[in-house]
């Protein structure tokens, strides 16, 4: 069923502004790429300050380290310089490649739906819902990852598999990162499986 016949006009509209917004940050060389990733990780941290806060409580840790540590520190590694006080702290500078990758994993997967968050809009879209997407649905954190610490496919984690289970339920074997080409792929195969049935 297309979620088109079963959603408003308006969440139509901010779905497909997520979307394009997702094919944009792919599309953009590792320096921009990282600018603009550390853009979208301090207006969420701007919108949801109560969540997002330093002295987030216990609850929202995750939230918290996705927005100050992991995502600054990924920006750096794709070759951002200017950050502000508090961002890259914790461990995480000291991680390898892979292991901020475990880390940004491990945060994406603790991520709760914040309801509440979701009527704050910048730029027309909510950055926390596109930054914590569903790795087969297209993550911008996962992505740039996939730049320089690209997924294990021996030993996968749970991003990769997300992303090796979606695609192989749909017909396509061996794919563990997630890229715009995909889903057109899909939409273009759509059609012929439709028809056989």
């Amino acid at each position: 069923m297309e979620l088109s016949l079963v959603m408003s006009k308006e969440a139509a509209e901010r779905l497909a502004k997520l979307d394009d917004e997702l094919d944009r940050l792919f599309s953009l060389p590792d320096r921009w790429l990282a600018r603009e990733l550390l853009s979208h990780a301090r207006a969420a941290r701007d919108i949801g300050h109560d969540i997002f806060g330093r002295d987030a409580k216990l609850e929202h840790r995750y939230q918290a380290e996705l927005v100050w540590d992991v995502i600054p520190e990924v920006a750096y590694r794709l070759g951002e310089s200017s950050f502000l006080r508090g961002e890259r702290g914790g461990d995480i500078r000291g991680l390898t490649n892979a292991q901020l990758r475990e880390r940004a994993v491990e945060q994406l997967h603790a991520q709760p739906l914040l309801v509440a968050f979701a009527s704050n809009l910048h730029r027309g879209m909510n950055v926390y819902r596109l930054l914590t997407r569903h790795p087969a649905t297209g993550n911008p954190v996962l992505f740039a990852l996939d730049r320089f610490a690209p997924a294990d496919r021996a030993n996968p984690d749970w991003a990769s598999r997300s992303i090796w289970s979606s695609f192989a339920a749909r017909g396509m074997d061996d794919v563990y990162e997630w890229n715009p080409e995909l889903e057109e792929a899909m939409d273009d195969r759509r059609p012929v499986m439709e028809n056989r049935r």
